[in-house]
């Protein structure tokens, strides 16, 4: 889904370039090397080094064939069509900025589903009386549902809230001091690495009581207002 949604590319199961090509680039920043600079000879750094060639002649590929019909380009119905038609702007895309922002949707929108649905999964799975509550709230639908009737999946959201906040599929959120600031007591450069750990402030007892524990309820309208700002 993601691949058609951005490149109008179908994915062929694990054998097809693009999966394989996505796959081992977001595997290799799983270790120790890839903090590493690119010269160090350290086990790993040429896998990720492999990946990022791979994931460029992918993606420029599709960037410069898209851009050689950008005539049609905005008639395709994907987001790099959308893009690379808005590149003859005034403040249009760069083709590296292209490919960032491509990589990191790609990225971003297949591992967050997937593990937010796999913790859900996990959970209901744990919680019979919970998955019984959202069974018969899709039920009584009469149909199977769709984009239409998501305001009246009101449990099934809050469910999905729920379990994101146990297992944030983005669990840490980096960031760069643009400029020096004091956080707690603590200085922070221009230029330093900050991370937002949002696991650690979804199970802080200050903004959530019981917080290892999964309940849905407490994201209903009326429970969910004592939850401050910037918590979840």
């Amino acid at each position: 889904i993601v691949s058609k949604a951005l490149f109008d590319h179908e994915v062929s199961g694990q054998t097809d370039r693009v999966a394989v090509a996505m796959n081992s680039f977001r595997d290799s920043f799983g270790g120790i090397e890839a903090i590493f600079p690119d010269w160090v000879p350290v086990p790993g750094k040429k896998r990720i080094l492999s990946a990022i060639a791979e994931i460029d002649s992918i993606v420029y590929g599709m960037i410069d064939r898209r851009g050689a019909r950008a005539a049609d380009a905005e008639d395709a119905g994907d987001l790099l069509s959308s893009l690379v038609a808005a590149r003859t702007q005034e403040d249009g895309l760069s083709r590296e900025e292209l490919r960032d922002e491509l990589l990191t949707l790609f990225i971003a929108g297949h591992e967050t589903t997937s593990h937010a649905l796999s913790w859900t999964f996990h959970l209901l799975g744990k919680h019979p009386e919970i998955a019984k509550r959202v069974r018969e709230e899709a039920s009584a639908l009469g149909h199977a549902p769709g984009w239409d009737d998501l305001p009246a999946l009101g449990y099934t959201k809050q469910v999905l809230e729920e379990s994101m906040r146990l297992y944030p599929p983005a669990y840490a959120v980096p960031r760069e001091a643009m400029e020096p600031a004091e956080v707690g007591g603590f200085t922070i450069p221009v230029g330093a690495d900050v991370v937002v750990w949002v696991y650690h402030a979804h199970r802080d007892p200050r903004w959530f009581a019981e917080p290892t524990r999964f309940d849905p309820d407490r994201f209903d309208a009326e429970r969910r207002k004592s939850i401050p700002q910037c918590a979840y």
